[in-house]
């Protein structure tokens, strides 16, 4: 039972799900289609890091689609930076939004320092994601913000029940992510 509702948590709280909707939440303010490009080019990233780990279960290169196992990691890690470092490219050539391209950055940011630290333990993305998530909506909402931190929490008690984390595991992922929301919230706050 415990595992079961971990595992409706671990999907419910995947980054696939959190970081979208914080990017709506985040961009409401924005024109539309300043807006659409933006989830544009986030749909194509994730799409790419999709394609790859989908591909790689089909093949048997991947134990499982959460990429459970440290040592199958790194190409994933390779695909998310390389997407980001993309969309990071096309936001500085189109000047549509500084916080956007900013946002872009510190999630590249995470990225890299999670396949660093993907070296000796396997910090859980989820929680990671989940709050880089109440980073990039605590500045357009902040009871939203709060909201997608608390909802880190849950998902790191999910990923140990659901067996995917060790409780460090967890606590990596969780404190990697603050880290990340922090210095979101403060370099968005500086375009203010």
């Amino acid at each position: 039972m415990k595992a079961k509702l971990g595992r409706t948590i671990s999907i419910v709280g995947h980054p696939f799900i959190l970081t979208p909707l914080a990017v709506v939440i985040a961009t409401t303010s924005m024109s539309p289609q300043v807006r659409a490009l933006i989830l544009a080019l986030l749909v194509a990233a994730m799409g790419a890091v999709a394609f790859y780990v989908g591909r790689g279960h089909r093949r048997g290169d991947l134990t499982d689609i959460d990429v459970s196992t440290r040592e199958q990691r790194p190409g994933v890690f390779r695909v998310a930076i390389g997407s980001l470092c993309a969309v990071m490219l096309a936001l500085y050539l189109t000047h549509s939004s500084p916080a956007a391209f900013r946002g872009a950055t510190v999630a590249n940011g995470l990225f890299v320092v999670c396949a660093l630290v993907n070296r000796r333990i396997k910090a859980s993305l989820h929680c990671a994601f989940a709050m880089l998530a109440a980073g990039i909506v605590f500045p357009a909402n902040m009871v939203g913000g709060i909201a997608f931190a608390v909802a880190a929490l849950v998902i790191g008690w999910g990923r140990v029940a659901y067996k995917r984390h060790t409780p460090q595991e967890v606590i990596v992922g969780l404190i990697l992510g603050t880290i990340a929301a922090g210095t979101l919230v403060v370099w968005l706050s500086a375009l203010s």
